[in-house]
Parts: C-alpha cells; structure tokens; sequence
C-alpha cells in the first residue's frame, strides 16, 4: 500500500484515475478545474501532450497552476515517450532531466518513470526522484500486443527491483485470451506478494474487464476519462465507479 495526500493506493477499491490530455494551457486548467470537482481520487498529467512540452519553463508554469486547481487530488507526473505511445520526441537525456525538474518543483506526487524506454535509462532517475520528495510508478507500456504471462510478471518484478513505489503495466489484447493472460498474471504477482503495489491494465474494448475488475485480481489503480480518453478503452469517471462500487459490494458480501 502506498499512501499520498491520504490516499491509499492498493487498499480496497482501486482507485480511479483521471488524465489531463489537453495539448494547450487554457484546455489544461479548464480540464483540472473539471477533475478538482469529479470522483477522480488521482490525477495524471500527460505532459508529454502538451504542445509546450519541450519548453521546461512552460511545463513548470502549467503543472504548478494544475497543483494549485486540484487542491489535494494527488497528481502524477508523465512523459509519455513515442516508443511507448506518446507524444514525447525528447531524447533519454532530456526526459531524464525534465522528470527529475518536474520531482523537484513540488507540484506533482507522483512521477511515471519508464523502465524500458531509451534502453532503460530513466531507471538512474528513480532515487533521485524520491529524494526530491516524490513517489514513483515504473511503467511499461505495449501497444501492440500482449506478453505472455510469465514476461509480464518477469517486467513488473523488474521494475520492482528498481525501487519504484508502484509498478504498472499496459498492453494491448489481440483477443479475448489476452486479456485473460493480464489478469492471470495480475493474481499470480498479487498472492505471490500481496503488499507490492501493482497497476495491471489490458487496454480497448476488449481489455475493459480489467480496468473494473482490478479489485479482484490485485490491480490498485484504474484509469477513466472525464471528455477526452488518454489511453484506447477508458470508460467515463462515473460509469467506471458505479461498476466498481458493485463489484466491491460483492466482494464484501462473501
């Protein structure tokens, strides 16, 4: 379990997330006034959306007036890199940097580290990030396809040896046995060590059961949308919850 602003992230109902997926600043603050008053128990901004990104002193000015609208909603810093999905062309050394900016400002909670991107160089930035005071979640993420079980276990367990606070992992289902794979993998990590905290998510339509069900098998964060979608199969804020409070009510009956 890991708590930030007192929300603890890996007990009881997993805990919705909301990314910020503007690309200009006034989308960006209109967008983090909507979040500030929703459901979301965290926030993400996708800085790497941003038009701006590549200006460190428009990203420290944008997330620092984020910070100020969503009051105490924990907030996570993320450079999506293109090779994951995102719209970042920065080199390592430049994202490198920038989370490690972005950890100093105070502005944000959490930052994403990639693990495997830039040939694992952002895993040097984890210690340094929790130096300046904020979590981590080391994440990996496939758009095409989905790992078998035993590498998608093998990359969180990874990533968990680096230190990070929270693991995650995303991929792409080609078919419904996909999805299964990711949630058998999610189950075998979480009753193999239950106190890791772990995000374990099958993106599209397809994959949607593991982004209300992550209760069931170990997942701690989900992710929802509030207007535009970061990510293909996210569900609206107040559907996902409604789902999930369900689901939870079940688990409590047995």
């Amino acid at each position: 379990m890991v708590e930030i602003r007192g929300v603890r992230i890996g007990e009881g109902t997993p805990k919705i997330c909301v990314p910020i997926v503007s690309r200009d600043f006034d989308g960006i603050i209109e967008a983090s006034r909507l979040i500030a008053r929703s459901k979301a128990d965290l926030v993400e901004w996708r800085a790497d959306l941003f038009h701006g990104y590549k200006d460190t002193e428009k990203v420290m000015e944008v997330l620092g007036e984020a910070r100020k609208i969503l009051g105490d909603k924990p907030l996570i810093f993320t450079l999506r890199s293109a090779q994951e999905g995102g719209g970042s062309e920065l080199n390592g050394e430049q994202a490198a940097k920038l989370l490690l900016t972005a950890s100093a400002s105070r502005s944000c909670d959490i930052v994403d580290v990639e693990m495997f991107s830039y040939g694992g160089m952002l895993r040097t930035t984890v210690d340094d990030v929790r130096r300046n005071g904020a979590g981590t979640i080391g994440s990996y993420h496939d758009f095409r396809k989905t790992p078998q079980k035993a590498e998608i276990i093998s990359r969180i367990k990874e990533i968990q040896a680096s230190g990070t606070d929270i693991a995650k992992i995303a991929v792409m289902p080609n078919s419904r046995r996909d999805v299964l794979e990711l949630l058998d993998a999610t189950l075998t990590l979480n009753e193999e060590d239950p106190d890791n905290t772990i995000i374990c998510i099958s993106m599209s339509g397809i994959g949607t059961l593991s982004r209300v069900a992550g209760e069931f098998f170990g997942s701690a964060v989900t992710f929802a949308s509030i207007g535009e979608v970061s990510a293909p199969g996210q569900l609206g804020i107040d559907s996902l919850a409604t789902v999930q409070d369900i689901l939870h009510s079940g688990l409590q009956i047995e």
